[in-house]
């Protein structure tokens, strides 16, 4: 079932809790109603910060995951943390955002006291090997404290890693948990959102929530929430809600790591409570200005956010003056998320500075990955193979493994030798996701919902699929800058079927979007109000050799993908008879269950 959680603007009229979409006949009568009142708190959402000015709290996840026994996971501030950019907390999230996740006003922090050190891990945040100045490696001009911060984040009790950025964070945070498991690490996966089923949100070694447990999930973290909407702390939102059930589960689980994506923006996100040992910072673009600010600048500082003292920070934003091929950005967000590390504390590995890469292509798919690095602990790395395709991905590949190896350094310990092969097996689920359809047509799948995302997508389709005829399928929502990204697509398509999703109202009409494309293409184009329909007449166009593209929405993405697999799936059965076929599309590389 789609993911539903974005919720209609405030003039629309509210959905009742059950107004779900259509209920999985695989699943019983108990996990429907746990899926229910997740999904009603969505509502309450709405509704609460459309009439009464409501704020979320961190305060209160805070409480939450201690009712729960997880104050394991918490990060101890002696006080609360600085707000790097200024906001005062109004623009909450409504649930429109693309990757839901939940805008909270910054809560009184609270102490619980060291968490322990687990036996045969050292103490982590060793001076030696962490607290170098990090200004004079960056240029930022300004040098870092002359005394180290008053209070130090304590050590967390299990390894913890905690991603934000504009794109890549999800397809990092996978990269990430799967090195992390072929490590042998029994490793927690917490992303958004999600495209079938809510439990994807939350995976153990690649494998999701049964139904059973599930159920067993909601029905604790809801009696614990109660409990503290009762004692005068509101009602817990839904990001609060599937934060806590990810990491009850990953407990539960006897999890020794977790890979932890943050769900919008990082300062006042849910995640920014847990402990890292490792923070990541992927990109920065524009995307959700109306709750992250205008600007690159801004949004950069929002997502240095998640930046604790002594902890290592890996960015993945190259500097202004980088001379490696970047975004044009009208600001300077790398050096936002300096500053902001250095006043933390934070040692800061940059990209370009500390570490850099080199991508070769192959010929069909994928590349051959080098890591050059220039900064202990990080270490060069050669012949990465990897499964996923674009520039972009391995720059996400070259980020998540620095986080990786910065992560065994902190528990002084060395990698595995080869830790980074499993990537030659990782495919990200609608992340330029490549189906073999019949008649030899390519189908790709890719929930590129802004500028930067569409442009890499772009950069990707140009490499390898220049001599191929594209229709591409394109739907988004209404906060997405749509006559920017059809403007981007223009060029590649030779027939654009315009279409929305059924799962949430936030679709864009398509007859809107007609009018948003540029004239250029104008006879090219298609209106569609059935995403599927939209798909099959793509596919119906296409001679051997063509290409049929579907982008602009996880909405979109979540409910075509399963139309595209099953022809995938159809020829995959043709040339392997009764072979079992696996799912090559699972987050992670061990067997999964299907999205």
């Amino acid at each position: 079932m789609p993911d539903p959680t974005r919720e209609p603007d405030s003039t629309a009229a509210p959905r009742s809790p059950g107004d779900l979409p259509p209920e999985d006949p695989s699943r019983g009568p108990d996990y429907h109603r746990a899926l229910g009142y997740l999904y009603g708190q969505i509502d309450y959402e709405r509704l609460a910060g459309v009439s009464s000015g409501y704020r979320f709290r961190l305060r209160r996840m805070r409480r939450l995951l201690r009712r729960l026994g997880l104050q394991h996971f918490l990060h101890h501030p002696g006080s609360p943390p600085e707000a790097p950019a200024e906001n005062d907390g109004s623009a909450e999230n409504d649930g429109s955002a693309e990757n839901d996740g939940s805008a909270e006003t910054d809560g009184s922090a609270e102490t619980d006291g060291s968490a322990p050190t687990p036996d045969g891990l050292a103490r982590i945040g060793r001076p030696d090997r962490f607290d170098a100045p990090q200004s004079n490696r960056t240029g930022t001009g300004r040098e870092p404290p002359a005394s180290p911060p008053a209070t130090v984040s304590s050590p967390p009790r299990i390894p913890l890693v905690h991603i934000a950025g504009t794109k890549g964070k999800g397809s990092t945070a996978g990269m990430v948990a799967a090195m992390l498991t072929a490590a042998g690490r029994r490793t927690g996966l917490y992303t958004s959102p999600h495209l079938q089923h809510l439990e994807e949100r939350f995976r153990v070694d690649g494998r999701l929530a049964d139904e059973d447990e599930f159920v067993s999930l909601v029905e604790e973290v809801r009696a614990a929430a109660n409990r503290l909407a009762a004692e005068g702390e509101g009602e817990a939102s839904f990001f609060e809600l599937t934060t806590a059930m990810a990491l009850l589960h990953f407990h539960r689980r006897g999890c020794d790591a977790v890979v932890v994506e943050v769900g919008l923006g990082g300062r006042l996100d849910s995640t920014n409570v847990c402990a890292p040992s490792v923070s990541v910072i992927t990109s920065i673009g524009l995307d959700h200005q109306h709750v992250l600010g205008d600007t690159v600048d801004e949004i950069a500082a929002e997502k240095a956010g998640i930046v604790k003292p002594n902890v290592p920070l890996v960015c993945g934003v190259r500097r202004h003056d980088d001379p490696h091929p970047r975004p044009p950005v009208d600001g300077h967000p790398a050096e936002v998320i300096a500053e902001i590390a250095s006043r933390h504390g934070a040692p800061l590995f940059q990209i370009g500075v500390d570490f850099d890469l080199r991508a070769t292509p192959h010929a069909d798919w994928g590349s051959r990955l080098d890591v050059q690095t220039h900064t202990p602990p990080l270490k060069t790395i050669a012949g990465v193979e990897l499964g996923t395709d674009g520039d972009h991905q391995a720059h996400n590949a070259a980020v998540a493994i620095a986080a990786v190896q910065l992560l065994w350094a902190r528990h002084a310990a060395e990698p595995p030798a080869r830790f980074a092969d499993v990537l030659a097996t990782l495919t990200c689920e609608a992340r330029i996701e490549r189906f073999l359809l019949p008649g030899n047509v390519v189908g790709i799948i890719d929930a590129a919902h802004n500028p930067d995302s569409i442009a890499a997508l772009g950069d990707t389709i140009r490499r390898r699929f220049a001599d191929r005829p594209a229709a591409i399928v394109f739907g988004t929502s209404r906060d997405k800058p749509a006559a920017t990204m059809l403007r981007q697509l223009a060029p590649l398509a030779d027939r654009l079927l315009l279409t929305r999703f059924r799962g949430n109202p936030r679709f864009v009409d398509p007859a809107d979007l007609r009018d948003l494309a540029p004239d250029s293409i104008a006879e090219k184009i298609e209106v569609h109000d059935d995403p599927l329909a939209a798909c099959r007449a793509a596919f119906g166009s296409r001679s051997a050799g063509g290409l049929v593209l579907v982008c602009g929405s996880f909405f979109l993405a979540a409910e075509t993908r399963p139309w595209m697999r099953g022809l995938r799936v159809a020829i995959d059965r043709t040339r392997m008879g009764d072979a079992p076929l696996t799912d090559d599309a699972a987050t992670l590389p061990r067997p999964g269950e299907s999205a």
